[in-house]
């Protein structure tokens, strides 16, 4: 079932005798795809989510090929270096400055 765009939106409300124009908060539609897509406007914009989310992924896992690179050439404290590097993979980036803090040996 396809949710109901602006135009539709604004005839129901005068039909009943609203006041006010007050769209939908958040509306869904089918993109060209079949996915469904959600935006305030009740557009798909699947692009913006992602040029805001690609910087956030980059620095992770910069930060994350960091703490593994000091993994191996340094010793580790507290835990073997496999499960050091399991922590740093798995629990993203609290993996990564639990081993900054508390792993690394420092030389």
């Amino acid at each position: 079932m396809q949710a109901m765009g602006g135009d539709h939106w604004r005839k129901l409300q005068r039909a009943f005798g609203a006041t006010e124009l007050v769209a939908p908060a958040v509306t869904q539609r089918r993109n060209s795809n079949g996915s469904l897509g959600m935006a305030a406007d009740g557009s798909s914009r699947p692009m913006d989510f992602w040029l805001a989310v690609a910087p956030i992924i980059v620095l992770i896992a910069g930060f994350s090929l960091y703490c593994l690179s000091s993994l191996v050439q340094r010793e580790a404290r507290h835990l073997p270096k496999w499960a050091w590097a399991i922590v740093i993979l798995i629990s993203q980036p609290l993996g990564g400055i639990a081993y900054l803090a508390l792993g690394r040996d420092e030389r």
